[in-house]
């Protein structure tokens, strides 16, 4: 008998990245696998579909250790993506998220960093992102019900990927946020 935890689920996806390469499945020997050297980043940004609604989060892990860069950039994506979630609320312009997030890497020490955008709408579409977009030009509020994923990634060859994702729903007077993963620069092996 099929488990049940995993009814209505039709697909999953994973883009991970190890090492200092950053695109997707990058750090990885075609021969050998991953190479994790002492440090090594490794990103995950995945999802899942369940009953026809898509899914979409990502951490990242060290290998063994933390470098000092890694963990710099780390701490200050985490407190951008912390200051983005504190604006999520019905009526607040997509646009102010994104300009909360990037208002606080800037001042932590990143002043050219620049993204497109720092999250997107998550729903039915066939692809695990769409509109409206949580970037400097979107005007369109955020309304009760909506599910978005929130990231504030970083994707450097000095330090590797970095994914801090969530997914949540807004609420009539805020926000909720869809599940209980941990968000700090985790070491495992």
């Amino acid at each position: 008998m099929a488990d049940p935890r995993y009814a209505g689920c039709s697909d999953q996806w994973m883009l991970s990245a190890v090492g200092p390469s950053t695109g997707a499945g990058a750090g990885a020997d075609p021969e050998t696998g991953p190479v994790l050297a002492d440090g090594a980043l490794i990103k995950f940004d995945c999802g899942v579909t369940v009953g026809g609604y898509r899914g979409d989060g990502g951490r990242t892990f060290a290998y063994r250790t933390v470098q000092p860069a890694a963990r710099r950039l780390h701490d200050v994506l985490l407190g951008a993506h912390r200051e983005a979630l504190s604006v999520i609320r019905p009526g607040v312009a997509a646009r102010e998220v994104f300009q909360a997030a990037q208002r606080h890497i800037r001042a932590g020490g990143y002043p050219s960093f620049t993204r497109g955008h720092y999250g997107h709408s998550v729903g039915i579409d066939t692809f695990h992102e769409e509109p409206p977009y949580l970037s400097a030009d979107e005007e369109r509020p955020l309304l009760p019900g909506m599910v978005l994923a929130v990231e504030t990634p970083s994707y450097s060859s000095d330090t590797g990927a970095i994914m801090i994702e969530d997914l949540l729903l807004v609420t009539d007077d805020g926000h909720e946020v869809l599940h209980r993963l941990p968000h700090e620069l985790t070491v495992v092996g």
